[in-house]
């Protein structure tokens, strides 16, 4: 039976040797291997090519036609290696101990590559075709441009898939959305001046800091979203510079990093942002704001009485497995596909997400095996 846990550490260790950090990438390295192992006579392969020794792999197994198209999501790529001076366990040698797996991408998101993986190899095992047809979608540049899933959006695969699940760290519970994101790069110019003559200076920097605090005030009246949480506004870099160094800057660049629940709109909010620009630049004519947008990915949710959670609450049910409603605060390929697509989706995957803690990322084998149950469950049961 491919379902066990020989199976498992074995997938799991091979894909966190197969280094595919942010930013290079290199996810045809692994989508290669992903291939060797569903090269069985059911499976229909797609690779994408994005250059670069990156991209992204379709494979289908067509069902009966009695159910809706499903389709299960998992990313290649791994945050980078600037975090890992602190590691016990080297970040690519996939140490198993204690139950755990210990390895740069253990939990985002090879965990839940391999629990989608076993998955499909169980349904190959039967011998016969499941009741639906059954995608497994293997992507490049999740944490950062999703090139991967825009291919896959731009090729027309997805005609006729009417559920979604995708495989990210929520510790096996059931995520019903998402954050949505807003990364700006902003430069502000102004006039300087020696510090002894500031009122001769329009500081840039001291324009940088109340551009920011208009963005903060904009989320002022939201209120907090049980799952979601409070709208996150950060300054993430920031660096000011003048003529010398006992000038008052006359130039500021940073990134501000804004995160918030669904019942704010991207785009309303990003055109509110470049009004306050507007009006801060009119008010000072010495004033000049740029924007320039790196990313924006809409918040996403689903009800909690939606009938995907519903079925999911099921499949948890009969497996014995307590349903936790979760939203998360990070982007993933949801925020590209979804609003595009606009199906019933809902985010599980074994661990829990690694933006809160410092040391080696590691993952239990016996919640990659859970995963894997309930992507069976939910794939074989239209």
């Amino acid at each position: 039976m491919i379902m066990d846990r020989h199976a498992a550490l074995e997938i799991l260790r091979q894909l966190i040797r197969i280094r595919t950090p942010q930013p290079v990438g290199d996810e045809l390295d692994a989508v290669k291997y992903i291939a060797s192992l569903l090269s069985g006579e059911m499976f229909e392969n797609r690779i994408l090519y994005h250059g670069n020794n990156r991209a992204s792999l379709i494979s289908e197994i067509r069902g009966r036609g009695e159910g809706p198209k499903v389709a299960l999501f998992g990313n290649l790529d791994t945050v980078g290696l600037e975090d890992i001076d602190s590691w016990e366990h080297p970040p690519f040698a996939a140490d198993y101990e204690g139950g755990r797996v210990f390895g740069r991408g253990a939990t985002n998101d090879k965990g839940g590559v391999t629990a989608i993986l076993l998955t499909a190899l169980a349904l190959a095992e039967r011998g016969t075709p499941p009741e639906r047809d059954v995608a497994f979608c293997f992507t490049a540049d999740n944490d950062r441009g999703a090139i991967g899933a825009t291919a896959m959006l731009e090729s027309g695969f997805f005609d006729g898939i009417q559920e979604i699940l995708f495989a990210q760290p929520t510790n096996c519970g059931i995520g019903i959305g998402q954050k949505g994101l807003l990364w700006l790069d902003v430069e502000v110019r102004g006039v300087s001046s020696h510090v002894t003559k500031p009122s001769l200076s329009v500081n840039a920097f001291t324009a940088f800091a109340e551009f920011y605090k208009k963005i903060e005030a904009l989320f002022r009246d939201v209120e907090e979203h049980p799952l979601f949480g409070s709208p996150l506004c950060s300054i993430t870099r920031l660096s000011a510079s003048g003529p010398t160094c006992y000038s008052i800057p006359d130039r500021a660049t940073g990134r501000i990093d804004i995160r918030f629940p669904p019942k704010v709109d991207a785009d309303r909010l990003h055109k509110k942002i470049g009004t306050i620009a507007d009006e801060m630049t009119s008010e000072e004519k010495h004033l000049e704001i740029r924007l320039e947008t790196m990313n924006k990915r809409s918040a996403i949710g689903m009800t909690d009485t939606a009938p995907i959670v519903k079925k999911l609450k099921r499949i948890y049910k009969r497996q014995k497995i307590s349903p936790t409603l979760i939203g998360l605060p990070y982007f993933t390929d949801a925020s590209v596909i979804i609003p595009r697509l606009g199906v019933p989706f809902a985010i599980v995957g074994p661990g829990v997400d690694i933006y809160g803690k410092h040391g080696d990322e590691s993952i239990a084998l016996d919640d990659v095996l859970t995963a894997a149950s309930v992507y069976l469950d939910f794939v074989s049961n239209g």
